[in-house]
This record gives C-alpha cells, structure tokens and sequence, in this order.
C-alpha cells in the first residue's frame, strides 16, 4: 500500500477544454505516487458524467483507482451548446478568418475514447465528495485547488447546514481548508477588453464561464486564495515528456490539441506544482489583498483589505518545463 504524505489536496477542474488539466491530474498523480502530496478527491465541474470518467481514466493509468471523484450539480452554460453559447459572444480580430473547427468541450475527451470506459459507473455530486474529504481532514488540514470554473468551490459557501449534520457547507470549508489556490482571471490587462488569440476577451476563460461563481468565491476573507493569473502559464510549454507514452490518456489529450508537439502552454499544471507545497520557491507572491470580478468578467487586484494573494513565476520558462517534463518522462 502507498504511503500518503503531504500536502492534502482536493482537486477541481474543468478537464475537456483544454489538456493542461489532463497534465496537472498526471502531475498531481505522480507527486502521490512519490508522496509529495495526497490527492483526497478529484471534482468535475462541469456536470457531465463523462469528465468524471475522463479523471477515473488518468487517475487508474497513474495506479491510483481509488481516488474519490465527483461531478458538478450544476453548471452556468450547457456545454452539448458550447460554442452558442460561449465562443458565438466573441469579437473577433480583424485578421480573423473564421473557425476551421467550431469549439467543443468533448473534443478532447473522445480523445481518450472512454465511450464505453466506466458506463457503469455513476459518480456523487462534487458536493458530497468534497464534503466527505473535508470531514476526514485534520483543522486547516487540506489544500483546495480549483482549475476551473469555481461553481463547486462557490456551492460550498453555501450557509445552509448539511445533512445530518450541526454545521453548514461554509463553515466546514473555513473549518478544513487551509488555503485555496486557483488558476483564473488575467490581472495585466485592465481595459475593457483585450486581444488573446483571434478573439477579444473581456476577462479570462475560467471566470468568463461563470462569473456569478468567480464573484462569489472572492468574497471569502476568512481563508487565503492564491491566485495564478492565465498570463503566467502562456509561455511555459510543457508535454513533451509525455513522447512515447501512446497508451496514456493525457499524452492522447496533448496530441488532439497540440499535435505532434505535445507542447503546450501550462496555466493548470504550474497551479498544481504551487499548491502541492513543495516547490513554492519557484513562484513570487504578492502582498495581501482583495481580487475583484466585475459582472463583464474583468479581474483586478489591490494591494490591502483582503486575504487574496497574487502568485507569479520567478524563474526562466524553460526551469519549469524542464521540472514538469522530467516528471512526465519518469512514468514511461
């Protein structure tokens, strides 16, 4: 049986729009495979029973079956309409010369060919398995990692008591978490809107997706958020440690989206080498503030008045790749 030491995390994420999740789960798997941190639970925030078994897939790969994963009970948009109801808003740029391939959550997840992978399994509400973690955590015990829209994380503010129990949602998070770190929001471009590919943006895909949610979770001030803005992870491309691995859920997600290459940009994953704790000398952290949603989705922070904290790189890009394929290298 493995030894579980480290950080205690719960991971949500939002797998299936982009493959830098699938490598933060790899990498987080191999971090418990060497007991560098525990992974208590996995949670989907998109409420389709196939990003649960898209995680149960990566987790089994990596030798960890057991690992507890939860699907969302709700979500802002219906993702079988994605690109209606997401990428249709958008400006394009000038220079934009229309989709050659219409944005899809699924496209990355049939990569993995999980058709029929767990049909027989029905995953828990994300609710229920986080609240069962938080339940075995020692005090300030665990570490919640959100990669993704923070539906999950925001259903868990909620100040109605649970079930069976003497105590609400809210106060078992703020009873259990020691902090909460998240890849969101883009705090260096404070205009109105900015150009990010072909695309103007008003604000960063993950808080884009479900505003309300971002707002609401930036409203604690009782427990420290650490947040890593999507501008840090744009230059630091990582996946080519995954060459070879053909049988590999992530290495097949990396090559439906990059190609060949397998390299790409690594937003999640770097979100996961900072919260497991052991490698926080690669990051500078601001002093504490307050982060700010407004209802277009831009994200600000200023310094004093919260307990919000900006974390950013403080090393060369190709420090980080070579830390994160390394790791990805190892499991061949």
């Amino acid at each position: 049986m493995k030894s579980m030491k480290g950080t205690r995390l719960i991971i949500d994420t939002d797998l299936g729009f982009d493959c830098d999740d699938a490598g933060a789960l790899a990498l987080a798997n191999l971090f418990q495979n060497g007991s560098i941190l525990q992974i208590v639970s996995v949670t989907h925030s998109v409420n389709k029973q196939i990003g649960g078994r898209a995680v149960k897939a990566i987790n089994e790969y990596y030798g960890n079956p057991n690992i507890p994963i939860g699907i969302a009970e709700r979500y802002a948009i219906d993702v079988d309409c994605f690109f209606d109801e997401f990428y249709a808003k958008f400006e394009p740029a000038d220079n934009f010369s229309g989709w050659k391939e219409k944005p899809s959550f699924y496209k990355l997840l049939k990569a993995l060919k999980i058709e029929q992978y767990n049909q027989d399994v029905v995953f828990s509400t994300a609710r229920e398995v986080i609240v069962k973690a938080l339940m075995e955590s020692p005090t300030h015990g665990t570490t919640f990692l959100c990669i993704g829209q923070a539906n999950n994380l925001a259903d868990m503010m909620d100040e109605r008591r649970i079930p069976g129990q003497n105590f609400s949602y809210r106060e078992l998070l703020l009873e259990k978490t020691d902090k909460i770190v998240m890849m969101c929001g883009n705090f260096s471009n404070y205009g109105e809107k900015y150009l990010c590919g072909d695309l103007y943006w008003k604000g960063e895909f993950n808080v884009l997706l479900d505003i309300k949610s971002a707002q609401k979770v930036f409203t604690l001030s009782e427990v420290p958020i650490y947040v890593l803005d999507f501008n840090q992870g744009s230059e630091v491309l990582t996946g080519k440690g995954l060459k070879g691995q053909e049988k590999n859920p992530v290495y097949q997600m990396y090559r439906a989206f990059r190609g060949d290459s397998l390299a790409s940009s690594s937003w999640d994953v770097l979100a996961l080498l900072y919260a497991s704790g052991k490698y926080t000398e690669l990051f500078d952290c601001s002093k504490c503030g307050k982060v700010q949603i407004d209802n277009n989705g831009k994200s600000t922070f200023q310094v004093g008045g919260g307990s919000h904290y900006l974390i950013a790189l403080n090393r060369p890009s190709h420090v980080y790749e070579e830390v994160i394929d390394h790791f990805y290298e190892q499991y061949r």
